[in-house]
């Protein structure tokens, strides 16, 4: 018998806040969480054990809503834009601009800080604008410092580089490629931790058949292994990405986006069976559909 692993439980789920106060993603395009909403998820999040916020100084929730929250008992994971890192590029600057956003947020310290694009390390002043990081965390300031991936090498090149606390990379049942032994192993010796983003694929997997865009009629293929796959095992779309997510041993934390409190109370009393189904036909390295920067 399977054995079932309640997802509360766990505490590995990380709430995402691109859609508060925005639309963001495919299935979502018209929705925007609200104030109110946003309140709903954060106290149904902490009544069932859940106190990670994922965030980034240019997500419009993260100026507007989330200043206006009790974060008291929550632990952010903020992601730094390459414009206000470049804008606040001497320590001064930094620290000053970093002391006002901790005020902001009502907090003393920020538990994960990540570069959001990790391509800002290989500028000229990348060194330099890596050290302000250190600096955070060696004052206290910073529990872990890490960087937001989008492609395998760019891991290898930049934990060739730099010492690295965390990462966060997209998996799902089309983008698989976090499951290569080696940079797992890699970064698993390294004592990297591991955040997996983008489980839904942007909410793109959980859509119905009839729903995907026309845009992505050129991936029919993937699409039809996908619906086949869910139909053969009498499942529906949000249950299997989550499974396929949660089974695997290497992963740290899971960011998962909702566009209200109901949709995360189905995700949270969801029990992930410890399964050896196959996902490996459906994985895909076409990067027009697996990265969202290209749609």
């Amino acid at each position: 018998m399977n054995e079932s692993i309640n997802i509360k439980d766990n505490r590995k789920i990380i709430i995402g806040t691109a859609q508060f106060g925005a639309a963001y993603g495919i299935k979502n395009k018209k929705i925007k969480i609200k104030k109110n909403e946003a309140f709903k998820i954060l106290k149904l999040s902490e009544k069932n054990n859940i106190f990670y916020l994922d965030t980034s100084d240019d997500y419009k929730g993260y100026k507007n809503i989330l200043p206006k929250c009790n974060l008291e008992k929550w632990k952010i994971s903020l992601k730094l834009s390459n414009k206000i890192i470049q804008k606040f590029n001497t320590e001064k600057k930094f620290l000053n601009f970093f002391d006002k956003n901790l005020k902001k947020l009502k907090k003393k310290k920020i538990n994960y800080l990540f570069f959001h694009d990790a391509k800002i390390l290989f500028t000229k002043d990348g060194k330099n604008i890596y050290q302000l990081l250190r600096k955070l965390k060696k004052k206290g300031l910073v529990k872990k410092i890490g960087f937001s991936a989008y492609t395998v090498d760019e891991i290898k090149k930049v934990i060739m580089k730099y010492k690295i606390d965390v990462i966060q990379f997209p998996f799902n049942v089309f983008d698989q490629r976090l499951k290569q032994k080696k940079i797992l192993e890699k970064l698993k010796s390294l004592k990297v931790e591991i955040h997996a983003r983008s489980i839904f694929l942007q909410g793109l997997l959980l859509l119905r058949e009839k729903n995907i865009p026309k845009k992505f009629k050129n991936y029919n293929k993937n699409f039809s292994r996908w619906f086949e796959f869910i139909k053969k095992n009498k499942s529906h779309p949000l249950k299997e990405c989550i499974n396929f997510a949660f089974n695997n041993k290497f992963i740290d934390k899971y960011v998962i986006g909702v566009d209200s409190a109901s949709n995360l109370e189905d995700i949270i009393n969801f029990k992930v069976k410890k399964s050896k189904k196959n996902f490996d036909y459906l994985k895909t390295n076409e990067d027009n559909l697996i990265d969202p920067r290209k749609w």
